[in-house]
């Protein structure tokens, strides 16, 4: 997957800022998400904080965990300027372990979900009680405000 761009969602209109631009701002730490865009998931936003409280897979999908595919996607994004971005706007560095979305749909293992290490890439399954982090993500509407 290739990351085409990483920027930063400004608070007060909602639009991606390159993170050029969002280094000019007064207070860069007033950002609360990053938008990453690839060239094959729909562009989403990753929180600058990762949730310090382990969720179990249930209360981590309330929470906004990502698919698989948008964690793996973090991960490549941090070489990408994800890093560079979440330090501009005060974050917390990408490198748990969270929980992703996707549950493990073979029915031999039904109590299992999936999770990604983002400092490493590692995807493994866990049973869905144990208690992980989660990074949160959310989904970017570019029609939500005019260009």
């Amino acid at each position: 997957m290739k990351i085409k761009n990483i920027s930063i969602i400004d608070p007060a209109t909602g639009r991606p800022v390159s993170l050029e631009d969002w280094k000019k701002v007064e207070n860069p730490t007033i950002a609360e998400k990053v938008l990453i865009e690839t060239d094959e998931l729909a562009p989403f936003c990753v929180s600058k904080k990762r949730i310090e409280e382990r969720k179990t897979w249930p209360e981590a999908v309330e929470a906004g965990a990502p698919t698989r595919a948008q964690a793996l996607a973090i991960y490549d994004a941090r070489p990408a300027g994800l890093d560079e971005a979440l330090k501009l706007i005060g974050g917390d560095e990408a490198v748990e372990v969270t929980w992703t979305c996707d549950e493990d749909k073979d029915p031999n293992y039904a109590a299992n979900a999936w999770y990604v290490n983002l400092y490493s890439g590692y995807v493994y399954y866990n049973t869905k009680t144990y208690g992980r982090r989660v990074r949160p993500v959310s989904a970017f509407n570019p029609s939500d405000f005019e260009l």
